[in-house]
């Protein structure tokens, strides 16, 4: 009787045991709710549970399969849910952060031994081009646009200095032909003999889709016999040195035939520049949406010959080497935004120049400071921000953003995002100037994996957030070997799936790489804008251009052309 009485008792204790413990859980989940309704700046209801500890969220799980316990009070399903949701594998952001760190510093190629970047200047060389001037037919921007610097760029807006342009995002080719043609640059050369590539500006005007399938369309047949008339110093030896420009994505060009899309065997080995490549990764399903253009990516490789993706135009434009205007406020030591000084300020000047005009201009090399400097980084009041609509593109990614941001943060200063953001072609820069008060800013992937708004954070200086592989594989020569210390990368699952707080996240950043990621930016920012006068070794044109030759030259050595330059 007495083993008996001594078991009922130790049961007793047990229970009492399990009594006040479950009454510890209950308070502290209380506790964590009436925190929600209270805190300005919060993780999320997952993170504040995150308070109650594994033991106590542990006790729930065992506590209600006891067959004593079941019959006494249960909490509220709700903090049953709560608790059960706790127990669920979380994100680690602690390796999260490790492993950037270690790919970061691990870049040695660009970072000197004490983990500063190295400034020093180096040896530059302009790759020659010779751009053939071709008829109507097939040059669709005349050359007084082409000479319009506010055709070029867009409509001049005011602040930083006039850098600040409602740039077209179908721009590039434009960009490019009108760099080429500025009097007195470094790269034109009316000498094919002395011409390292071949500019053939076909089609550049911005289009709509079904524009460019009628445009495409017509230069099938004889027209592409009339265009080969044109290019008269094309043979199978300068073929590697030709190249194409295509505007928009490579996956809008299926009916650009015989020059774009399956070439001709004389363009085979001719160069293409769109705004996107062949997805890498076939096995890849994240993004459905964008399969549905290019299913077969091996297949889809052979129908685009040489293709390299390229940055789409930023609204910001650095004035390069080449002139000032005398009206404009751009004086000697002035800043633009990327330069860590001036992300809260701007001048309000206006500037629409042409090259026509540019005799009235004092030709002097200001040393600008970018809006990227040490400096201004100090003055980002807003952890992250989002420019772009919830309703397309990567729509779950955006939605958690969305979900995140106006559900659960609801503080701006923690999360800004647009009340409301209209799809167009140009955005005007006062719907893009949160990037230069943000330190990070979100780029889930839009129609395609590329987006504009890429460029725009990064000349902007504010730390790229990226949700996927094959958005961080574009444009592989402006950033290709320095990407891992100047943007993040986000395992796109995990945050579909709930398992990663942005906030939690992006505020827990070692400071050791948040200022490296700066200090890259502060770099490299300016190789990933298009300058509005000449800018040799500094912008993205120069970058695309020094690309193009490196690929020319890969493409001899390979035998794909012969290897002299010879121009019959």
């Amino acid at each position: 009787m007495r083993a008996i009485d001594s078991e009922n008792s130790k049961r007793r204790r047990v229970m009492c045991c399990h009594l006040c413990q479950f009454k510890r859980t209950v308070s502290l989940v209380v506790g964590a709710i009436l925190m929600l309704h209270t805190c300005a700046r919060l993780d999320g209801l997952h993170q504040v549970m995150s308070a109650v500890t594994n033991e106590h969220a542990s006790f729930l799980n065992t506590f209600y399969r006891n067959s004593e316990a079941s019959n006494l009070l249960r909490p509220p399903q709700r903090l049953r849910r709560i608790a059960h949701e706790s127990v669920q594998p979380t994100y680690d952001y602690a390796v999260f952060w490790q492993d950037a760190l270690t790919d970061a510093l691990a870049n040695n190629r660009t970072l000197t031994d004490d983990g500063k970047w190295d400034h020093s200047p180096n040896q530059l060389e302009c790759p020659k081009v010779y751009i053939y001037n071709l008829s109507s037919r097939f040059q669709d921007v005349d050359a007084h646009k082409i000479a319009n610097r506010q055709y070029v760029f867009g409509s001049a807006e005011e602040g930083w200095n006039s850098t600040l342009w409602q740039t077209i995002q179908h721009h590039i080719g434009v960009i490019l032909h009108h760099r080429l043609q500025l009097p007195g640059n470094c790269y034109a050369t009316e000498d094919p003999a002395q011409a390292d590539l071949f500019f053939v500006p076909l089609l550049l005007k911005s289009k709509k889709a079904s524009d460019w399938v009628r445009k495409c369309q017509q230069l099938e047949g004889k027209s592409i016999d009339d265009l080969l008339a044109e290019l008269t110093f094309l043979n199978e030896s300068t073929a590697c040195q030709h190249f194409f420009v295509f505007p928009k994505g490579h996956y809008s060009s299926d009916h650009c035939k015989s020059w774009f899309y399956d070439p001709l065997p004389i363009f085979n080995h001719s160069l293409r520049l769109a705004y996107s490549h062949v997805p890498g990764k076939a096995e890849d399903e994240d993004l459905m949406y964008f399969r549905e253009r290019s299913k077969t990516p091996q297949i889809d490789a052979l129908h685009h010959p040489h293709l390299t993706s390229v940055p789409y135009p930023s609204n910001l434009h650095h004035w390069g080497t080449g002139e000032i205007p005398q009206n404009s406020s751009v004086a000697y030591n002035s800043t633009i935004p990327w330069d860590e000084v001036n992300h809260a300020n701007g001048t309000e000047t206006n500037d629409t120049m042409t090259w026509h005009e540019s005799n009235q201009a004092d030709r002097i090399s200001p040393n600008l400071t970018m809006p990227w400097d040490e400096t201004n980084h100090a003055d980002r009041t807003v952890l992250m921000s989002f420019v772009g609509r919830f309703d397309h593109g990567d729509v779950p990614v955006r939605q958690q953003i969305q979900k995140q941001c106006q559900g659960i943060y609801q503080d701006p200063s923690i999360c800004s995002v647009p009340s409301d953001i209209q799809r167009r072609s140009s955005l005007p820069s006062q719907g893009i100037l949160i990037k230069g008060k943000s330190i990070f800013c979100l780029e889930p992937a839009g129609d395609s994996p590329w987006r504009k708004s890429i460029s725009d954070s990064i000349t902007f200086g504010c730390i790229p957030v990226l949700f996927h592989e094959m958005t961080d594989d574009v444009a592989p020569w402006h950033w290709g070997h320095w990407k891992k210390q100047g943007r993040v990368l986000v395992d796109r699952q995990a945050f579909v799936e709930g398992r990663i707080d942005l906030y939690r996240l992006l505020s827990t950043i070692p400071p050791q790489l948040q200022t490296l990621m700066q200090q890259t930016l502060s770099r490299f920012a300016r190789q990933f804008q298009y300058s509005l006068t000449d800018d040799p070794g500094r912008d993205g044109i120069h970058t695309i251009l020094e690309g193009l030759r490196n690929e020319m030259l890969e493409s001899k050595r390979q035998g794909l052309c012969r290897s002299k330059n010879v121009v019959d």
